[in-house]
């Protein structure tokens, strides 16, 4: 569920469209200027080797922001590609955005969602 905090910084800072299938949000090696939170669909996460094998990295899902951690944290280029797997609607916000003031609790709450689901991703190891 939404809070408070995420839809005004959705009305405030966002525009919705609809995405149609394999159309790709950010592409490999660009530079990443865009955030998205996913109302509709499912948004995955592909690395292209140049061999031509595809390793996707993660699936996003309706209710989830959609974005890559160590460009915006870094600034360098992507190293996936975020595309739509099926139709969908996502909200498109300027990524830099998160390092503003204002939305420092927000950020923090994304930088811990992530955190959490990474540590939960590897207890499969134990």
């Amino acid at each position: 569920m939404m809070t408070e905090l995420e839809h005004l910084f959705l009305t405030k800072f966002g525009k919705t469209f609809s995405v149609k299938k394999g159309i790709s949000l950010l592409s490999q090696g660009d530079s990443q200027h865009k955030l998205y939170y996913l109302h509709e669909g499912i948004i995955r996460a592909v690395h292209h080797s140049p061999d031509g094998l595809e390793r996707v990295k993660e699936f996003y899902f309706p209710g989830e922001y959609s974005f890559l951690y160590l460009p915006w944290l870094t600034g360098i280029p992507a190293d996936y590609t975020l595309q739509m797997t099926t139709d969908g609607r996502v909200t498109e916000m300027p990524v830099n955005i998160l390092s503003s003031s204002p939305l420092h609790e927000f950020s923090y709450a994304l930088l811990k969602q992530q955190l959490i689901y990474k540590e939960k991703k590897y207890r499969c190891f134990f």
